[in-house]
């Protein structure tokens, strides 16, 4: 019969509350981030936006943070609705997207915010 033996791992306990702590540092850096990039895609397409009557940098265009701070969205307010209109075009007047090329401008900041807001979150 083989013989057995018995291991005692020492501070297993505290290693697994500082990765639960990394985590927590990670997602909070996660919300900064994306916070951040739904402000910079607003703030780009209200640049773009037409300004004929200047509404759609007023109150047209708005964000929304998801409830796990994850994700979120940039869109038109009620208010602003009609900048669908004008960044998809219609039958009468040609395209003037906005949004679409802010947030496709911040697809390459993104990945750069995520780093720098988790790296502050923990220290490194």
């Amino acid at each position: 019969m083989p013989r057995r033996q018995t291991v005692t791992i020492e501070g297993l306990d505290e290693l697994a509350g500082a990765a639960r702590r990394i985590g927590e540092r990670v997602q909070r850096g996660v919300k900064q981030a994306v916070a951040e990039s739904l402000d910079a895609v607003k703030t780009d397409a209200e640049r773009r936006a037409p300004r004929l009557t200047g509404e759609l940098q007023e109150s047209g265009i708005d964000t929304q943070v998801d409830d796990d701070g994850q994700a979120g969205d940039v869109g038109f307010t009620r208010d602003g609705f009609y900048g669908l209109f004008q960044e998809l075009g219609t039958s009468q007047h040609p395209p003037q997207p906005m949004l679409g090329p802010a947030a496709e401008a911040e697809r390459a900041e993104l990945p750069r915010r995520l780093e720098r807001h988790i790296r502050r979150e923990l220290g490194i």
